[in-house]
């Protein structure tokens, strides 16, 4: 992430200037003039106003001008209000001024830079201008607001029969969830399809064919913009006690074009909420069954969720992906049919057509 290659320069900077002028970054002094940056608390909300607190002292023996700018925010990281205030520092005297800033939804958490540079006119060389340059660095912690808004977008619970087949992919009712690797999840509200504005995530319900098959599929895509992810699809369900209870369903991914270049294949895995159930890695342009077993919660609520994940190289080119006719089973299926018996049963029902008195 380019913001933490900028810290680790930033790191190096400091150190190098801290050896020779005793330079701690939040703290810079050029000739009488000494700027402090006061810390930072943690920014914890999104879009939510924030404090920067700066501290001009002058040593010098007559009053001394000074602009004063906010900048270096990066990523969906922001000023709020003006970024620029002058002040004249009484001599041999000081002076505060805050300005403030808001990290937007698409910040990360992570430790970020703030820049504080004040211009002044040396006393010395009034031709010259001469600037103290100070670097705080913040904090962002954004887990418990991703928490508040995934109990706020709470899903429906579903009551999946005692006996027969409970059929996902028709259902309206799932809620998407992505995240970047080592981010908390980002909860999109439910029933929602589309593409994610902000990571390019996408979910969709649709027929897709595959090897001349074609069936009710849930197609996701993984985050890819700027970065890769994962993504889930997420169903909340109040399972019947009745057993064996079994997800069955099929995975392959979409077709690429020689100038897209090939898919290095998807990662598809079912979560009982942080209990993995299944995975498999593929690159089948045909469909592949899969099932999960789901008879040890048999009576319970649970999380149901579908995964699509790039795999080991977190590779998402053409990582469209399908779960083809999801399905819940409950209870002991009829028995297959042998060739025998399936040719006795025709052979049944021709001779009561035959028997059958022809209609008027």
């Amino acid at each position: 992430m380019h913001h933490l290659r900028f810290l680790v320069l930033v790191a190096f900077f400091l150190a190098g200037r801290t050896a020779a002028l005793a330079f701690n970054g939040h703290v810079a002094t050029e000739g009488p003039l000494t700027v402090t940056i006061a810390d930072i608390a943690t920014v914890t909300a999104f879009d939510t106003p924030q404090s920067c607190t700066v501290t001009l002292a002058n040593s010098a023996a007559t009053p001394l001008a000074v602009t004063v700018t906010l900048s270096g925010l990066v990523d969906d990281c922001r000023a709020v209000g003006e970024t620029t205030q002058r002040l004249t520092l009484p001599a041999r005297g000081q002076s505060a001024t805050t300005f403030r800033f808001a990290c937007g939804p698409r910040t990360y958490a992570a430790h970020y830079p703030l820049h504080i540079r004040a211009t002044f006119s040396s006393p010395t060389a009034p031709a010259t201008t001469v600037t103290a340059h100070a670097i705080q660095i913040f904090q962002t912690d954004f887990s418990a607001t991703l928490r508040t808004a995934s109990a706020t977008a709470e899903l429906p619970l579903l009551t999946v029969p005692t006996s027969g087949a409970f059929a996902l992919a028709t259902l309206k009712t799932q809620r998407i969830a992505w995240s970047y690797f080592g981010q908390p999840p980002v909860f999109l509200p439910v029933g929602w399809t589309g593409s994610d504005a902000t990571s390019a995530a996408n979910f969709a319900r649709a027929p897709v064919t595959r090897g001349g098959v074609t069936r009710a599929t849930l197609q996701l895509h993984p985050p890819y913009r700027p970065r890769a992810g994962t993504v889930f699809a997420e169903y909340r369900l109040k399972l019947p006690a009745t057993t064996p209870l079994r997800l069955a369903f099929f995975n392959a991914i979409r077709d690429s074009t020689p100038a897209e270049g090939a898919s290095d294949g998807v990662t598809f895995r079912v979560w009982a909420g942080d209990q993995k159930l299944f995975e498999r890695h593929t690159d089948s342009k045909t469909w592949l069954p899969g099932d999960a077993d789901l008879s040890a919660f048999a009576g319970r609520e649970i999380l149901l969720r579908l995964e699509s994940h790039p795999g080991p190289k977190n590779n998402t080119s053409c990582d469209s992906s399908y779960w083809g006719d999801p399905v819940i089973t409950v209870g002991t299926p009829p028995p297959l049919l042998t060739t025998e018996a399936k040719a006795a049963l025709l052979a049944r029902a021709r001779t009561l057509l035959s028997a059958t008195a022809p209609l008027p």
